[in-house]
């Protein structure tokens, strides 16, 4: 699931055997950014990951780290 907030997307849960699983994503993560756009609300973020695209590149906050993880490609 995701929840919005004023900087980003908060997952706040994840299903086993998903991509988002697969990668790596914490609950609690904040995505920040997918593909270089920034991700304000849900709507945002679905937008973004409904768009074609062969991969995507998401900026993830977890604490007071930014990470950087690929999905597809």
């Amino acid at each position: 699931g995701l929840r919005g907030i004023d900087k980003g997307v908060v997952i706040s849960d994840i299903k086993s055997g998903t991509n988002a699983a697969a990668i790596g994503l914490q609950i609690g993560d904040i995505i920040q950014a997918i593909n270089g756009a920034k991700t304000s609300s849900v709507a945002d973020a679905v937008a973004a990951l409904k768009a074609p695209s062969r991969g995507w590149r998401l900026s993830i906050q977890r604490g007071d780290t930014m990470l950087t993880m690929m999905v597809g490609g």
